[in-house]
């Protein structure tokens, strides 16, 4: 959640300095991924604001 509220070049330049290791089976590693996921976060986000 917290990545979310950060502009893409920010989460972009911490990829580009830690990547995206696999923690778990379910870690998401796939950069794309990550990005659709976040934005799937700011769509919940605001349907709860804004209704």
């Amino acid at each position: 959640m917290i990545l979310a509220h950060l502009p893409d070049e920010e989460i972009a330049a911490a990829l580009d300095c830690h990547g995206l290791p696999a923690q778990t089976e379910n870690t998401i590693t796939d950069e794309d991924e990550l990005f659709a996921d976040l934005e799937a976060v700011d769509d919940i986000e605001l349907r709860l604001v804004y209704g």
